[in-house]
């Protein structure tokens, strides 16, 4: 996989710091969506498997994709051009990159072909700027519904036929006619 641009440089030590002070708390406590953490009850769906399936409707019918992915690492990336590093820091990026990833694979694609787009925050700006600077391909895979929006937004016209892929099921997604997996954060926070 190649990354084609990296993270901005704002350095962080922990991407968590909530859970530390919930975990030295003095009552149980359940965290919603992660990170994991040992003695805390973690309510959460499969990102890996979301991704995998999400990932696996799109290459089997359009092989050609990139992906439009939320940070790998906020401590150091190098620049463009540069292999994605080997360990992904932030719980979410990593699962939904090992299911996008398993699912190319599956279909008989190389994932080393794979342009991946980092952007720096999930919005439809960073969306349409990533898909810009990707090769046009017949699917984009991005990690969210904004980012997927923004992708179509910049590509639509010069690419009509192209499929979009997105995460959270947005209502604005949905009229858009982008493929998504449904992120029931209230069912979560029910649980």
């Amino acid at each position: 996989m190649r990354l084609l641009r990296s993270l901005p440089g704002e350095r962080r030590r922990n991407y968590s710091p909530l859970s530390d002070r919930v975990e030295e708390g003095p009552g149980p406590a359940v965290v919603q969506g992660g990170p994991a953490r040992e003695g805390i009850t973690c309510v959460t769906q499969d990102d890996h498997e979301a991704a995998r399936a999400v990932a696996a409707h799109g290459a089997a019918r359009r092989p050609h994709a990139v992906v439009i992915a939320f940070p790998l690492d906020l401590e150091s990336l190098s620049g463009a051009g540069a292999d994605l590093p080997p360990h992904v820091p932030f719980p979410v990026t990593a699962a939904r990159l090992g299911g996008y990833r398993a699912a190319i694979e599956a279909a008989g694609l190389s994932w080393a072909d794979v342009p991946v787009a980092v952007v720096a925050r999930n919005t439809r700006q960073d969306g349409a700027e990533a898909a810009r600077r990707l090769a046009p391909r017949a699917l984009v895979i991005a990690m969210s519904d904004e980012l997927a929006l923004g992708a179509r937004q910049a590509l639509h016209d010069a690419h009509p036929d192209a499929a979009y892929l997105g995460w959270d099921a947005s209502p604005d997604g949905r009229g858009a006619g982008i493929t998504s997996v449904t992120n029931p954060l209230r069912d979560q926070g029910r649980r």
